[in-house]
């Protein structure tokens, strides 16, 4: 991130870090099919304790970096939400795996991240 500052760089998007347990594929083998279950399995833990640093972090970054701007987009809840209520949102199979693509567009000073 330091060098794409150094570049010019100033207005950054972040995704937050998913409940890594929650993932229908991992559940089955980690801790049974309970959600709840999930929630409680330590890498869950960990990304909570994550989100929970990572605002903190980045409002240090806006007091230290000239002109540095950031936005958060809330993958955990979104994706829980994804797989509580998955008919709510036209899925009606079993989610298996999302892929982050992560795009830079210099000229118009931005990150455009595709989930």
């Amino acid at each position: 991130m330091q060098e794409i500052y150094n570049e010019g760089g100033r207005k950054f998007g972040f995704v937050n870090v998913a409940p890594l347990s929650c993932y229908p594929s991992l559940r089955t083998f980690v801790n049974g099919t309970s959600i709840e279950a999930c929630l409680k399995d330590q890498a869950s833990a960990l990304a909570r304790l994550h989100n929970n640093a990572l605002p903190k972090t980045l409002q240090k970054l806006e007091k230290q970096l000239k002109g540095f701007k950031y936005s958060i987009f809330n993958f955990y809840d979104a994706l829980l939400e994804l797989i509580k209520y998955p008919s709510k949102y036209g899925i009606y199979m079993p989610l298996i795996c999302i892929y982050i693509t992560v795009f830079l567009e210099k000229e118009a000073n931005f990150m455009f991240i595709a989930v």
